[in-house]
This record gives C-alpha cells, structure tokens and sequence, in this order.
C-alpha cells in the first residue's frame, strides 16, 4: 500500500502515520459528544462489526453519525444552536485519542482539535454515507460519476512527481553520457600504458649503462658528489636571483602605478582647490606659497567662504521673516481698516445729527466722519481709505523684496552646497593622496630589502662558481657526468612511473564507473517504469475504480434480488481529446429484463431504493478503490429507509464486510430485522440522564 500511496500523493497519505497503529479487528472504540447537533451529551462505546443506531426520527441517531463524521476530520458536525462550544472525542482502546472542538465567536465556528483525519472531503464523501452524500446525490441527479469516484487523486501532485522523476532522470542519463565517455577512453589509456611501460624500460636499460660506468672509477664519490651539489646549488642560486628580479620589476610596476594615481590625485585636488578658492573672499588662485595637494581643511580660504554663506544664509532667512511679520502685521491693519469703513454706519464714531448731513453723506459717503481707532480723532472715511491704499501699496514692497530675498537665498543655499561638496571631495582626495604617498613608501621600502637580497644572492652564486671552478677537473671527467645524466634518468624514471600511477588509477576508475553504470541503467529503467506508472495512473485507477463499481453492485444485486434488474455498470468512455490524466467521463447503464427480453433503462426510472443501493456502492467503491478501508475504519449509514428490511439487511451486512466499524441509523422497525447479536444504541444513550 505505501508505494500506491507515494504513486498518486494518494487521499491515504493525507492520514498520520498513526493510524496504522489504530486499525485493529480488536479495537474498541469509545465516543464521548457534547453540544453536538441535538445532542447535549452522551458517551456511546463501540466494537468492531455492526453497530445499529435504532430510535425515531429526532432521536439524536443522525446527529451522533455526524459526530463520528466531524472527530474522524469530516464537516458534517455542527453546534448546538444554544451552545458556545461543544467538543468530540474518539478514543481507541483508551490509548489512541481523537478530538474535535467547536467554538462560536461573534456568529462565527471555528473548528479545532486533532481528528484521525485530515483528508475532510475523504471522509464525508467515501466514510459518511448520510443522507446527501456526494455519491448518492451524483446518482440521484444523473451526473458524471467519475468527478465522485476520483476527486481524492491530485492530478497537480501526480503532475508534480512526473516532473520530479523526470528530473532525475535526466541527471542519471547525464551522468551516464560522462560514464560512457570516461569508458571510451580506455584503449587510449592502455595503450598510452604501454607506450610508458616501454619507456620506462628504455630508462631502467639507460641507468644500467651509467651505473656501469661510475662502477668503473675509483674517484672519490664524495669530491664527485660535492662537485654536483654545487653545481645544482649554483643553478637554484640563479633560479632564487630570477625571481628577486621579477619581484623588483613587479614591485617597480607597481610603484610606477601608484605615482601615476599621485599625480591624478594631485591633479585633481588641484582642480578642487582652484574652484574653491575662486568663490573666496580673496581670489589666491596664483599664489605660489601655497599647494593645493597639501590642503585638506582650508579656513583661509574655502572655510571662510562657507562661513560667510552660512552668514549670509541666516542674515537673509532672519531678513525674509522679519519682512514676512511686517507684511502680516500691515495686512491686518490693512483689513481692520477696510472693515472700519465698511461698517461705518454701524460704528459709534459714525455722526449723522441732522437730515441734511445725512443727504450729504448720502451724495458723498466718502465725506463721511468715522472715529480713529488709533488717536480716537474724528477723521473722514476718505482719509483712512487713502491711508489704507498707501499700506497696501507698502505691502507690495515688502513682498517684492521677500521674493528677492528668497531667490538670493536660493542662490546661497546652493553655492554653499556646492562649496561644501567641494570641501568634502577634496578631504576625500587628500585622504587618498596621503595613502598613496604611505604606499609608495612602503612599495620603496620593499624594493630597497629585495635589491639588497638580489645583491647578496648574486654574491652568493660569484662564490659558488668560484668554488665549482676548483672542481673543474672533476666535473670534466666521465665520472661526473656520468653522476648527473644518472641522477636525470633516475629523475625522468620517476616522472614516467607517477605518469603509469596516474594512467593505472584512471583505468581503476573506469572499472568502477563501469560498476555504477549498471547500477545507473538499472536506476533509470526503474524511473522509466515509475514514469510511465504516474502517467498511466490515472487511467488505472479509472479502470479499477469501474471494476470495484461494476463487481460489487454484480455481488449486491445477487443479494438483494431485485426481481426486474439484470445489471447495473459503469462504462468508461474515453474521449478522443482525452489525456492521461482527464481521461473521460463514466456512464451509468441500467438494464432491465422483462418478458419481452432485455433492454437499457435511465436513473429516473428507477425505484427510491433502486437509486439509494447504487448510490451507496458508488461510495463503497471509492472507499475500497482508494484504499481508504486501509486507513480509516468507519463507515457511516443513514437515511436508508427507502430499501426494505430483508434487503436493507443484506445491504448492511455486505457493507459491513467491508469495515471494522459500520454504524447504520435505523427506524425501530427496520432495525427489527437484525439479528439481536448486533450491537444497539437507543435513543435514550444519546440523551443525558
């Protein structure tokens, strides 16, 4: 079962490991409910085999199912409507522990616990056959069968997987294309063995010689082997003095690199001093006491300027606010004014004594006398009016130069931006030049040491050669090159044996890459075969879940003996424009037999009872065809009183062979058909004493 699980991402695997251990032909089961459906509270013990749940209708049996249903990870379950809370608990032999929570908050029922399972479309539509099923309604109603039968296969993870062994695959036939490479260099790896092997024999034959030469002298071995030791000495002499050269022409190329960067640097400080000090108080920019790469914070200079902007900045920012409380204090005298003469009429300083000034005042409002709000004078309305109109006219000044002032500001605030950048460039640049200049130092430092080294090594090599010039005779002789060309072909035998070594351990591996490859071509016909089972899959399953419909709806109908119905199968087309994984869809046939013969009849001639069996052998189907008797043993029955009671116990009885657990809701007289071996809850069980 584990490899058809991993095959299809299985509704199987949606189930913990755990309940492998729960599944037991002698498990016990217990179910305490509370606050469920119209239960309050009830504690109901089960065994394995059929338990039957008898009473009337609104005797609580439904809602005890729907219990079993919500603890096992279904939706059936619902709140008490005068409860805030209700709670299942599921228990296996008082070890193993299942438990649902509902809780209602602001209308709202949030679900919580640890159901047996977490598949809930598993268990409500192939665990709970209550009344609306999703399998008995799809019969009810005539629709496809197939989107009940195969909603627990996940197309997307079968999809998934493909991708996955797909990808391996292709890793392992990489690696085999390498492996084949590899292996295809063998001949050229013996036979380059070979070629060594001769060599190397050449040489031993060379070695022999000049052994036999040295054997030949009677010089001394120890003045011959002095005079080889120093001509080798004097060789890595020279080789030492070589690379002291190389390191002081790479230190004199480094040295040269840095002086250019100096004089980039400088050049650019030099152009950062000038725009600095051509913005100054005083233009410097000719002096030549001063050097501009020597500068770094500059008060004479940039430092005064950017002090007499930062002056300047709050001399005009003081200037615009004062002009600004000005023109607010102006504009308030402004309208306070323009209200005194708009409401003359109503004001006390107003003096219209007689009609005649009040014609008067009437042909020349203007002549009008108002009190002074300043000096408390009674003055014309004229003359506050002309006195207004010259404080407006202020006014405009004042915001004219405010407008000056605040594009001058402008002008500022940006040169003292630049100004700044400036400085902070030329500290960068100062900064660098000062690195630049300890760099160069030290690269000058470094050359002098290795000069002095070359110096002595080159002193060292005059004293050797000096010495190899009193061995001269000795290293003319036979002998001594008879000692050296020895030492090169020892030497060289070296070289050639490492090289056998090397060409020896590459042909071991090949012997090994010739191991893996098998192991590899088994790997891959072994995803070849998973591939093509994945993509097939669906298509089986299919199949198989027609035949599971098909075989036991032949076995029930034998059973049940419906006098006028030869059979009941499921045909599965397959479409022209199917895939492998939306293969078709499944018709239902029903063929009927009567005196005339047989002929093929539709879902809405048949009887209620006739519908409400296929409809439950479709979900038996699913539950056996997935695997699900394998993982969770509960089967659910209700609202089967449509079938009579004879047949209604071959029903269940059939059903039950099928389930460690089979519970079936039944009226009294139904339930009086059962043998009294079977177990019973009463009514009474479910309500609380």
């Amino acid at each position: 079962m584990s490899s058809e699980t991993e095959l299809r991402g299985d509704p199987a695997a949606a189930l913990s490991d755990r309940v492998d251990s729960v599944i037991d032909e002698s498990l016990e089961a217990t179910l305490h409910v509370q606050n469920i459906g119209g239960i309050t509270q009830c504690t109901v013990p089960f065994s394995p085999g059929i338990t039957i749940l008898t009473g009337e209708n609104a005797t609580n049996r439904t809602s005890l199912l729907t219990a079993l249903n919500g603890v096992l990870g279904g939706s059936e379950a619902t709140l008490r409507s005068d409860a805030d809370s209700g709670h299942i608990e599921l228990s296996f032999n008082d070890t193993d522990t299942f438990t649902r929570t509902y809780e209602r908050d602001h209308g709202q029922i949030t679900t919580s616990g640890d159901p047996y399972c977490e598949d809930e479309d598993l268990v409500d539509a192939f665990c709970t056959l209550l009344e609306h099923n999703d399998a008995r309604d799809a019969v009810e109603r005539g629709e496809n069968l197939r989107d009940v039968l195969m909603r627990p296969v996940d197309t997307h993870a079968i999809r998934r997987q493909i991708r996955e062994k797909t990808s391996d695959r292709d890793e392992l036939q990489s690696r085999l294309r390498n492996i084949d490479q590899q292996v295809d260099q063998e001949a050229a790896l013996s036979d380059r063995k070979e070629a060594l092997q001769a060599e190397l024999e050449d040489i031993e034959s060379e070695i022999e010689e000049k052994r036999s030469i040295v054997s030949e002298y009677q010089a001394d071995m120890d003045m011959a082997a002095e005079a080889e030791e120093l001509v080798d000495d004097v060789e890595s002499a020279r080789e030492d003095a070589r690379d002291l050269e190389n390191q002081v022409e790479v230190l004199k190329a480094e040295l040269e690199a840095v002086r250019e960067e100096e004089t980039e640097l400088k050049e650019d400080a030099t152009e950062l001093y000038h725009d600095a000090v051509s913005s100054g108080p005083t233009d410097v920019s000719n002096r030549d006491d001063i050097d501009p790469t020597e500068i770094d914070r500059d008060p004479e200079h940039d430092g005064e300027s950017i002090s007499d902007l930062k002056e300047r900045v709050s001399s005009l920012k003081a200037r615009k606010d004062e002009l600004t409380n000005t023109i607010d204090d102006l504009t308030r005298i402004i309208n306070f004014n323009e209200r005194i003469v708009d409401e003359a009429a109503d004001l006390p300083g107003v003096t219209p004594d007689d009609g005649t000034e009040s014609v008067t005042a009437e042909l020349a409002p203007e002549s009008q006398t108002v009190e002074c709000w300043t000096c408390g004078s009674t003055v014309e309305q004229n003359t506050i009016q002309s006195r207004t109109r010259e404080l407006q006219s202020l006014v405009e000044q004042k915001r004219e130069q405010v407008t000056d002032i605040t594009a001058e500001l402008g002008t500022v605030q940006d040169r003292l931006e630049a100004l700044q950048e400036t400085r902070r460039e030329r500290q960068r640049v100062q900064s660098r030049l000062e690195q630049v200049r300890k760099e160069q130092d030290e690269i000058v430092e470094e050359i002098e040491e290795t000069e002095a080294a070359l110096d002595a090594k080159r002193g060292e090599i005059e004293t050797l050669q000096e010495e190899i010039e009193a061995t001269a005779e000795l290293r003319e002789s036979d002998l001594l090159d008879a000692y050296q060309e020895l030492n090169e072909l020892e030497y060289e035998r070296g070289q050639i044996a490492a090289k056998i070594e090397d060409v020896e351990s590459e042909l071991a591996d090949i012997e090994d890459v010739r191991e893996e490859r098998d192991d590899i071509e088994t790997e891959i016909e072994s995803i070849r075969e998973e591939l093509e089972d994945l993509r097939t899959h669906v298509a089986d399953l299919e199949r198989n879940a027609v035949d599971s419909f098909n075989s036991h709806m032949e076995d029930i109908l034998d059973r049940l003996r419906y006098e006028n119905i030869a059979r009941v199968w499921i045909e599965r087309k397959v479409s022209e424009t199917a895939t492998r994984m939306e293969t078709g869809e499944f018709e239902l046939h029903i063929v009927r037999e009567s005196e005339g013969g047989v002929y093929e009849d539709i879902v809405d001639t048949l009887s209620e009872s006739e519908r409400e069996v296929i409809g439950l052998i479709v979900a038996l189907a699913g539950y056996l065809v997935h695997d699900i008797d394998e993982s969770v043993p509960f089967l659910l029955l209700d609202s089967v009183e449509a079938v009579d009671s004879q047949r209604l116990v071959e029903l269940v009885e059939y059903f039950a062979e099928h389930a460690v657990f089979l519970n079936v809701a039944l009226l009294p007289e139904d339930a009086s058909a059962f043998s009294d071996a079977y177990d019973r809850v009463t009514a009474d069980m479910l309500t609380p004493s």
